[in-house]
């Protein structure tokens, strides 16, 4: 992940505008796709370089609207209309036309959806941008940090992010599978479950699918079982991940994964990892070794008939002391149970670690994703 960035470091890259979404009368978000983008925090920014045909060139620094998604970056411009910059990119700047830029800039006002105290946010007018990045990575990366938004505009026509505004206000959702219509028809705000990204994928035809830790058969409620695995067995949809999270009884977890006939794969291992750790004493199907292997083994797997598979991928790191961490989460909560149960107990190891297990969670998405994409790319080629 992007961190504090030195200007005599960084390269311009040229990025396209991908697609425009008017926000105001005066303002409108850029959609770009950046090749080579590094990745960002949520509240710093880049900047824009535009160059005349006769060699005149000027900069500006904007903020980045968006969460960190890939080499996509999100502007919003307010247009200023004896501004130099901001009127050719809030009303010329078309589809496809190509953007200079450099970034991320800045790393004193990121902030890290690892880390879980409470967020209050105060801006005004197209001060918001990059509070907006902060909201938004926090609903995609499913922190449980507490966040408060106070937004002040001259009028309501002014306001940016309206419609997402009011969505959010009204109360993100947790989606899984079974949710998926009544949150589509309701364009409703939702964090999707493993299952419900699982779908999705399947119905855009992609194949491969990064996450941290698939769900599972529940501690102590073995008829608590998460719809991850029913997905599993209907979706051909690799899923790449730590294991099942730790907070689960694994060895059940394997055992309806067999009954599904899902294959488990362990990539470069022997054994399930759990998470915050790579070791559980729960021997995987079958072990691969590297992205070739592993796309060899996928494309047999998916030609004789196979549909979801589980690749799993031991986390970069360990978590000192999680499962006695775990064990005591259990115990604290052991008087919930459906939806909110798999939250709660993350939260709770969350605090129990000091904030080190969503350090880890971050660094093993980051990890899987990478592993996911080098074995996606052997499989294509």
């Amino acid at each position: 992940m992007a961190r504090a960035a030195v200007l005599g470091r960084l390269s311009w890259l040229v990025a396209r505008l991908a697609d425009i979404s008017d926000e105001t009368a005066t303002a409108r978000t850029l959609i770009l796709e950046v090749p080579g983008w590094p990745g960002h925090l949520p509240g710093q920014h880049i900047d824009v370089r535009l160059t005349a045909e006769d060699g005149y060139s000027t900069q500006r620094s904007y903020s980045i609207a968006s969460a960190p998604a890939g080499s996509r970056l999100e502007l919003t411009i307010q247009r200023l209309d004896d501004g130099e910059v901001s009127p050719y990119l809030a009303g010329v700047l078309s589809r496809g036309d190509p953007l200079e830029l450099r970034g991320p800039v800045g790393g004193y006002f990121a902030w890290h959806p690892a880390d879980p105290a409470p967020v209050l946010l105060i801006g005004g007018g197209s001060g918001v941008v990059p509070l907006m990045a902060m909201v938004r990575t926090r609903i995609a990366s499913g922190s449980q940090a507490p966040m408060r938004l106070i937004y002040s505009t001259r009028s309501r026509d002014t306001l940016l992010y309206a419609a997402e505004l009011e969505r959010i206000a009204a109360g993100a959702i947790k989606v899984s599978s079974r949710d998926l219509g009544p949150a589509v028809a309701r364009r409703a705000v939702g964090a999707t479950t493993v299952a419900a990204t699982m779908r999705a994928a399947g119905m855009a035809g992609i194949r491969f699918f990064a996450t941290g830790g698939i769900g599972g058969v529940h501690r102590g409620h073995p008829d608590d079982q998460s719809a991850d695995l029913v997905e599993l067995g209907r979706t051909p949809v690799a899923v790449f991940c730590a294991g099942a999270k730790i907070i689960l009884d694994l060895a059940l977890t394997l055992e309806r994964l067999e009954s599904l006939s899902v294959p488990v794969l362990g990539y470069g291992c022997d054994e399930l990892p759990a998470f915050y750790t790579s070791h559980s004493g729960c021997p995987v199907g079958a072990r691969v070794d590297g992205p070739e292997e592993t796309a060899a083994v996928l494309r047999a797997a998916w030609a004789t008939g196979a549909r979801g598979v589980v690749v799993a991928v031991p986390p970069p790191g360990e978590l000192d002391g999680a499962e006695d961490m775990v064990e005591r989460a259990v115990r604290d909560l052991a008087g919930v149970t459906g939806p909110e149960l798999t939250p709660r107990l993350l939260a709770r190891v969350a605090e129990l670690s000091g904030g080190r297990s969503l350090d880890l969670n971050v660094d093993l998405v980051v990890n899987n994703a990478r592993v996911a994409a080098r074995v996606a790319s052997c499989l294509a080629s």
